[in-house]
């Protein structure tokens, strides 16, 4: 069909007003004639939604006319059960700058209704405004959605293409270049060019192709399978980083493999994942450094109370002291073994309880023989080591000094493992055993009230059972570990 001089099948493409329709016949014509061609209803309307031109398809099936279709005049062949929720969605849409999608009937010449899927795609001008609407009405009661969506109009299609906030290109692939076959507006801007249809990506970037690039495109297009690549580009407006999936399509012209490429701009999320490591960075030193303040500290206060005990004339209160001085002593060196290693959070509790069990041996200078039995290791958070810390600290201690009275002979055992998601730790003795009336919900001592306190304070349990001879500590507490086993 020929069309009229000085009209080109782009002139056609593009947007018409509804006033340059009904002033010059030839306007859009080629345009019109395609869409006359096309077997699903289409139609254009203004920014408000009056609908001003319909294709031929959309008369054929409606029986109506164009007078009768005008500006809302669509809703006389509409289900009049669904039209207040079609007109409702419409008008929200149109509202809200929004892209429309529903299925709902549409009347046949005939008066028979048939299912329609109904996509409206908004175009905006470069200020983001609304200008037009593009409509498409897709009959879906014998096909599947994907034949619908393949049925769209070419203005829907174009729309989309267009808008989208990615950029997208159509390539057919050389050995060490390629050519762009199509590309959306956003992908041309890139490059530095109004559009980049035919032009090699070598020459529009004067040869600064990624080297991970080319092998990626020949790898997808081998796989047959869509590939993800992320890759650093030096553009016109300078350094960026992009991810890309390249998807293999139908062969190209002259043979040449031919992929789809869709690609988004990741440069702000590499500028914030370059941040937040320097961050951690920065915050694994302040760690570092808070470890060995601490230390420092708790050993000073270590210090301090070990010359006040010294001075201390009350055996009693000489007593409490050294047992202040060792509990701090507990916290102090749980923050050197941070400091002096790079999990600035986390400790090895086995290998720190084994080291508190065989120090708290030597320091009661007796021949109470120390076992100690781990299956694992474990890596817990401070939080948590240091609580746990104190509670086997109090009871290796009250093992030692009350156990065995008078006698030169004993074993205290230091048993770590993990059970069901908790971590439990159990201290046994074959010494005297624990009074027939002990409570520890009653107990008075001091070191007692701080197991019971720290216990609770990790969410643990205490339990205590006649070991027959002697005493044994049940402590349990859930936590996150992490396990490694043992070398």
């Amino acid at each position: 069909m020929d069309l009229p001089s000085g009209l080109t099948p782009v002139d056609g493409l593009r947007p018409q007003t509804e006033a340059s329709f009904a002033a010059d016949p030839n306007a859009g014509l080629d345009f019109r004639l395609m869409a006359d061609l096309m077997p699903t209803p289409c139609w254009m309307a203004n920014a408000d939604g009056y609908i001003f031109w319909y294709n031929r398809r959309f008369y054929d099936y409606t029986g109506t006319t164009p007078d009768q279709m005008a500006g809302w005049g669509w809703r006389s062949i509409h289900d009049p059960d669904m039209l207040p929720a079609v007109m409702a969605k419409w008008t929200g849409a149109i509202e809200r700058g929004e892209r429309f999608e529903m299925t709902f009937p549409l009347r046949a010449a005939d008066g028979s209704f048939r299912p329609f899927l109904t996509r409206v795609e908004p175009v905006r001008n470069a200020n983001g405004t609304v200008v037009r609407w593009y409509g498409v009405n897709s009959d879906v009661s014998g096909e599947v959605q994907l034949e619908t969506r393949l049925s769209e109009s070419e203005a829907a299609l174009r729309a989309f293409f267009e808008t989208t906030g990615i950029y997208t290109a159509i390539i057919d692939l050389d050995p060490d270049d390629f050519t762009f076959v199509l590309a959306n507006r956003r992908m041309a801007r890139f490059w530095g060019a109004d559009g980049v249809t035919g032009r090699t990506a070598r020459d529009l970037s004067g040869g600064r192709l990624p080297r991970s690039m080319m092998p990626a495109m020949h790898a997808a297009h081998v796989s047959g399978k869509p590939t993800t690549l992320e890759y650093p580009f030096n553009g016109p407006d300078g350094d960026r980083w992009f991810t890309a999936t390249l998807t293999p399509m139908p062969t190209g012209r002259g043979g040449k493999p031919r992929l789809s490429i869709v690609s988004l701009d990741i440069t702000a999320r590499k500028d914030a994942e370059a941040a937040l490591a320097q961050a951690l960075e920065t915050k694994d030193t302040l760690l570092h450094e808070v470890n060995h303040r601490v230390k420092n500290s708790l050993q000073l206060v270590t210090a301090l109370l070990s010359l006040q005990a010294a001075q201390a004339r009350e055996p009693a209160l000489r007593s409490s002291l050294i047992e202040a001085r060792g509990r701090v002593s507990v916290v102090a060196s749980m923050h050197q073994r941070l400091y002096s290693t790079s999990a600035h959070d986390r400790v090895d509790l086995v290998s720190y309880l084994r080291e508190l069990s065989v120090e708290s041996a030597a320091a009661h200078g007796s021949g109470i023989a120390l076992d100690f039995t781990a299956d694992d290791e474990l890596v817990l958070p401070l939080t948590i080591a240091v609580p746990l810390a104190l509670v086997v600290s109090e009871l290796l201690t009250n093992a030692f000094k009350y156990a065995f009275p008078g006698a030169e002979r004993g074993t205290v055992r230091v048993t770590v493992h993990v059970v069901d998601g908790k971590v439990c730790l159990i201290i046994a003795d074959d010494g005297v055993g624990l009074p027939p009336d002990f409570n520890l919900a009653r107990a008075g001592s001091l070191g007692m009230k701080i197991v019971r306190s720290l216990t609770r304070q990790v969410g643990g349990t205490v339990e205590i059972e006649d070991n027959a001879p002697g005493a044994k500590f049940t402590v349990c507490a859930p936590t996150g570990i992490v396990t490694t086993p043992a070398a």
